[in-house]
Order: C-alpha cells, then structure tokens, then sequence
C-alpha cells in the first residue's frame, strides 16, 4: 500500500463548495478508498462528487505501479549483471572494483508517459462525468445542487439528451441550470426519451414559431419561464 496519495489545488474548488460536514465526510472517504481500494457509502450527493477525486487517485496508482514495475525490472537486470561481473574476480579480493556506475537506467525520470493531459473521457468515465465535464467546460463550475439536479434528471433522461439541454443553454446565451432544467422539464412533459426526440421536440417548437412569428422562441419561452422563477424565488426571500 502506498503512504502517500495526491490532491489538486484545482479540486479545492469542488470542495469549497460543499459544507464543513460533508467535505469532512469526503476527505474520510478519500483515505478509506486509498487504504481499503473500496469505496465507503457515500450520500447520492457526495457520490457524485468522488467521482473525478477517484478517477485521479487510479490513475496515479497506475502510473505508480508502471514505475515501481520497471524500476524492479531494471534493478533485477542490474543485479544480474554484477553478479556475474563479481563471478569473474577473484572471490579472494575483497575489492572487486565492480562500476558502481552500471547502467541500470533506475531513474527516477522512467517514461511512463506520465502526462496529466490524458484523456479522462476513456472508458473510466460514464455518461455522468460526462455530463459534470460539460457543464463545468461550458456552463461554470458546477456547484452541489447543480450536481443534485443534474443526477436526478440523469435518473430518468439518457444523457445525451441531457448534454443537449446544455448545449441549448449555452446557444441561447443563458448559462444557468434553472434554464436548464425548463428545457428538460419541457421535454419530459412531451414524452421526450431519446437524443432524436429531442432534436425533433426543438425542431417542432422552431417551426411553430415560424408559422407564428409573434409566438415566443423556445429560448425565449424558457427564457421568461426562468426569469419569471428567478423573480419569485428573490420575492419569497423579502
């Protein structure tokens, strides 16, 4: 087992947004997973949450496990090679002058191709870090209860449906997840399953508002439908 494990600064973002409770509960679990390499039962919320902590770790590991493989295969080679050096002195001469230089290549430097710019999206990553990836890409860094949301919708919505409500987001100019969610709640209200349906519930929405130029955009309706929910939400709190 190794007696050490790395954190990013950059995941102290993730963490500051959690309260004192639950980032205790994260870290606890972090170390748990590190020393046991099984992951403790976490809240939904904090489940999500460990993903891009845990994906770090295993790979670090692996990268550390390529390293101390070579370094022993390279010592192993070292040690052949100075026994059989020492088999050709004279066992009487307790200077065998053996090169402590020998080429053993044990660097530290091994290349293990340890790049940090790897591709985090291989088969390590579902459709949900998938969905934190683009939100946090293109949205903002995403924040527990945008992850709570998200996670429910992905209980019940494929997604790439879900990725496309952001990407409309995006379009539309409106990053936030309450514009996201009215798009998804309007999809779910007509039955929406799939990407295709999706694609054809904005296509439909589009042409309506072709036949009726004073009828609203889809932006504009989830637009004033969210704006309408910001202005309630900011009433109720006076």
């Amino acid at each position: 087992m190794k007696d050490s494990f790395i954190l990013y600064t950059e995941q102290k973002e993730v963490i500051n947004k959690l309260s004192d409770e639950q980032a205790g509960k994260l870290i606890k679990a972090i170390y748990e997973y590190v020393e046991t390499e099984k992951m403790p039962e976490l809240d939904p919320l904090l489940d999500i949450v460990i993903i891009p902590f845990k994906q770090n770790l295993d790979r670090n590991k692996e990268k550390y496990n390529k390293i101390s493989e070579i370094r022993a295969k390279a010592g192993a080679k070292g040690g052949k090679q100075k026994k059989q050096k020492q088999t050709k002195e004279s066992k009487c001469n307790d200077n065998d002058n053996v090169n402590e230089n020998e080429n053993v290549n044990d660097n530290e430097n091994v290349n293990v191709n340890d790049n940090d710019n790897e591709n985090v999206s291989d088969s390590c990553v579902d459709g949900l870090q998938e969905i934190i990836n683009f939100y946090n890409e293109n949205i903002g860094l995403i924040t527990p209860y945008g992850l709570e949301v998200l996670s429910d919708y992905a209980k019940e919505m494929p997604y790439d449906v879900i990725i496309y409500a952001m990407k409309k987001a995006v379009e539309a100019n409106v990053r936030t997840i309450q514009y996201i969610k009215g798009t998804l709640n309007n999809w779910q209200n007509a039955g929406v399953k799939s990407l295709i349906q999706a694609e054809e519930e904005s296509r439909r929405f589009k042409n309506n508002k072709q036949e009726n130029i004073k009828e609203e955009t889809e932006e504009e309706a989830i637009a004033r439908k969210t704006k309408a929910l910001e202005e309630g939400m900011k009433n109720a709190k006076w």
